[in-house]
């Protein structure tokens, strides 16, 4: 399986986020050290920090998938099971997946 778009949905039911998982907010940190461990860049062009993200999208794809169910609640379990991602302003919010197999 595979996220095609995922939902960030508010707790009144309004959606504040639609996107693939690469669009989420990612912590500059987490792109840099991510961008360290493929490519030895501490300071990544747009192409090794574009790569960086996809690469941290796909870390964070496993990790809800495994939930093995297509609405998340965001709290700080999952905050802290998915530290690279700037969660704060969500929580409380619900991550809804449109997966395609």
């Amino acid at each position: 399986m595979h996220i095609k778009r995922i939902y960030v949905i508010d707790n009144k039911g309004k959606t504040v986020f639609k996107g693939p998982v690469s669009n989420l907010k990612f912590k500059p940190e987490s792109v840099k050290q991510m961008s360290i461990k493929l490519f030895n860049d501490e300071n990544p062009c747009i192409i090794h920090e574009s790569y960086a993200i996809e690469q941290l999208a796909t870390e964070v794809e496993h990790i809800l998938l495994s939930k093995q169910t297509l609405e998340i609640r965001i709290d700080v379990k999952l905050q802290t099971e998915l530290p690279e991602l700037e969660l704060m302003n969500y929580l409380n919010h619900t991550f809804k997946l449109d997966v395609k197999s």
